[in-house]
């Protein structure tokens, strides 16, 4: 009995993303949590987001996230006078 599938073909559920690195270190936080952490408006967040500064990440339709190992990698120490 066929199910309709030809030999080799590769099963993959409608909702599984393909592709997307896999990383054990994520901290996600929204946008507002963010913002606090790093002392900055939710609206420069919202604008690093969509510079493509930093990557995003949606759950559903509204809840959006944020990778803070991802912003703590774009900090760096302002040169001092000497």
């Amino acid at each position: 009995m066929s199910n309709g599938r030809s030999k080799g073909s590769v099963n993959v559920h409608k909702h599984q993303r393909v592709g997307l690195p896999q990383k054990s270190s994520r901290r996600l936080a929204s946008i507002a949590q963010a913002a606090e952490e790093y002392g900055v408006c939710s609206k420069t967040i919202r604008r690093y987001i969509s510079a493509g500064r930093i990557s995003a990440f949606r759950f559903g339709p509204r809840m959006i996230r944020v990778d803070l190992e991802e912003i703590d990698a774009m900090l760096y120490p302002l040169a001092t006078a000497a």
